[in-house]
Protein backbone atom coordinates (compact mmCIF):
# COMPACT_ATOMS: atom_id res chain seq x y z
CA UNK A 1 0.00 0.00 0.00
CA UNK A 2 1.38 3.41 -0.92
CA UNK A 3 1.04 6.45 1.27
CA UNK A 4 -0.64 9.55 -0.14
CA UNK A 5 1.66 12.39 -1.13
CA UNK A 6 1.16 16.12 -1.35
CA UNK A 7 3.43 16.19 -4.40
CA UNK A 8 3.03 15.23 -8.03
CA UNK A 9 5.65 14.70 -10.69
CA UNK A 10 5.32 16.62 -13.93
CA UNK A 11 7.50 16.83 -17.02
CA UNK A 12 8.76 20.33 -17.76
CA UNK A 13 11.02 21.55 -20.53
CA UNK A 14 14.68 21.41 -19.46
CA UNK A 15 15.08 25.06 -20.47
CA UNK A 16 12.31 26.13 -18.06
CA UNK A 17 13.91 24.20 -15.21
CA UNK A 18 17.29 25.78 -15.99
CA UNK A 19 15.73 29.26 -16.05
CA UNK A 20 14.10 28.51 -12.69
CA UNK A 21 17.45 27.38 -11.23
CA UNK A 22 19.12 30.58 -12.40
CA UNK A 23 16.31 32.82 -11.13
CA UNK A 24 16.08 30.96 -7.82
CA UNK A 25 19.74 31.08 -6.85
CA UNK A 26 20.01 34.73 -5.72
CA UNK A 27 16.75 34.35 -3.79
CA UNK A 28 17.87 31.10 -2.12
CA UNK A 29 14.90 29.18 -3.50
CA UNK A 30 14.94 25.74 -5.05
CA UNK A 31 14.05 25.34 -8.71
CA UNK A 32 10.75 23.80 -7.60
CA UNK A 33 10.14 26.71 -5.24
CA UNK A 34 10.81 29.19 -8.05
CA UNK A 35 8.38 27.41 -10.38
CA UNK A 36 5.76 27.42 -7.60
CA UNK A 37 6.36 31.16 -7.16
CA UNK A 38 5.94 31.77 -10.90
CA UNK A 39 2.75 29.68 -10.91
CA UNK A 40 1.37 31.71 -8.00
CA UNK A 41 2.12 34.96 -9.84
CA UNK A 42 0.43 33.59 -12.95
CA UNK A 43 -2.72 32.76 -11.00
CA UNK A 44 -2.79 36.26 -9.50
CA UNK A 45 -2.42 37.85 -12.92
CA UNK A 46 -5.10 35.64 -14.47
CA UNK A 47 -7.53 36.39 -11.66
CA UNK A 48 -6.91 40.12 -11.91
CA UNK A 49 -8.83 40.26 -15.18
CA UNK A 50 -7.99 40.58 -18.85
CA UNK A 51 -6.64 44.12 -18.52
CA UNK A 52 -4.65 43.39 -15.36
CA UNK A 53 -6.61 46.01 -13.42
CA UNK A 54 -8.47 43.58 -11.20
CA UNK A 55 -11.75 45.22 -12.07
CA UNK A 56 -10.61 48.60 -10.71
CA UNK A 57 -11.71 51.65 -12.59
CA UNK A 58 -8.16 53.04 -12.69
CA UNK A 59 -9.21 56.44 -11.32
Amino acid sequence: MTTPSNFASVKLPASLVQQAREAAQPLRRSAAGQIEYWATLGRVVEHSGPDGAGGASGD
